[in-house]
């Protein structure tokens, strides 16, 4: 999927242990791809939560941002 354009993977999410994160962000790394992550904010959906704030120990790098915006076309 990186060969045909894929930019990036969700890395961190709240409900992924360490070692999925790890496992997942060493997959990025790999293939060239940017570590992302997600709150799991679905609007009105999911009303406890807010953008941004995710379940657990959520901590996204804002550098995640960063090389999203660098590979824009």
């Amino acid at each position: 999927l990186a060969e045909a354009g894929l930019t990036g993977i969700e890395c961190w999410y709240g409900r992924y242990s360490n070692e999925e994160r790890e496992g997942l962000a060493a997959i990025a790394k790999r293939y060239g791809l940017v570590a992302t992550g997600g709150s799991d904010f679905h609007g009105s959906y999911k009303p406890a939560l807010r953008v941004g704030s995710g379940r657990g120990d959520l901590d996204v790098p804002e550098t995640a941002l960063e090389d999203l915006a660098s590979r824009r076309k």
